[in-house]
């Protein structure tokens, strides 16, 4: 919800215009909670069905070369082990960071927006820093966690 907050007002602000607070936004009836909780809800019936693959950003933070061998593997896309440790070493997040702050890339999604990064903090856990105790409760019950 946090990411999505950012992308909202900050990339996309030209295009949404969305000028709330982060805790309105979280629940707002278009962008908030309560949308993102269902489609949580059907993208788990969909892998737990087997029809598609269940990777979080939290593993991807911890452990992304073995969450890319895995989907590689799942979508049986054959890549050699050194080729796969350097797509990895080369995704990290400082990696990303530096690319999108060259401005170099080639597309336009990893370079910034409305003065806004795409490459924001990186970290595990970092919605704490953006959202009060009350909201982090509407979001755990929200998401029944």
């Amino acid at each position: 919800m946090v990411s999505l907050y950012f992308q909202v007002t900050g990339r996309f602000k030209d295009f949404f215009g969305y000028q709330d607070s982060i805790s309105a936004f979280i629940r707002d009836p278009y962008f908030g909670a309560q949308n993102l909780a269902e489609f949580q809800r059907q993208w788990d019936e969909i892998s737990d069905q087997g029809r598609v693959l269940r990777i979080t950003y939290e593993q991807c933070h911890t452990q992304f070369e073995a969450v890319l061998k895995s989907a590689l593997s799942y979508y049986e896309i054959p890549v050699a082990e050194v080729t796969l440790a350097q797509v990895a070493k080369n995704s990290s997040f400082q990696r990303m960071k530096r690319v999108e702050e060259s401005a170099t890339f080639e597309e336009p999604w990893l370079r910034a927006r409305n003065d806004a990064p795409k490459v924001r903090r990186g970290l595990v856990g970092s919605f704490r820093d953006e959202l009060s105790p009350a909201d982090i409760a509407f979001l755990n019950d929200t998401f029944d966690l």
